[in-house]
């Protein structure tokens, strides 16, 4: 179920989102790959894309940054791609 803002708008928890994917995906069995850890230690399965969406702003710089990027270079092959979908609120009220 949704969680409620301090607004009063309902927002999707990220367990929700996850969950949706799943089950989306689910019907690609053997295409798709869904890994749902925390990118400083996860293991990346080969393939053509790695997606980290509201991820990668989490990890520190240094080593745990630069150590998830070493893993996706080698998780791709030549041409793969990484899509990165993160957050970063302005400084000024829209």
């Amino acid at each position: 179920m949704p969680a409620q803002s301090p607004s009063g708008r309902r927002v999707p928890r990220a367990s929700d989102a996850i969950a949706r994917a799943m089950r989306r995906f689910s019907r690609h069995h053997g295409l798709v790959t869904l890994v749902h850890a925390d990118p400083a230690g996860a293991r990346l399965p080969q393939g053509d894309a790695v997606v980290a969406a509201l991820t990668l702003n989490r990890l520190e710089p240094g080593r745990a940054k630069s150590g998830f990027y070493r893993r996706v270079f080698k998780a791709l092959p030549h041409g793969g791609v990484l899509v990165s979908g993160d957050f970063h609120p302005s400084a000024v009220a829209a």
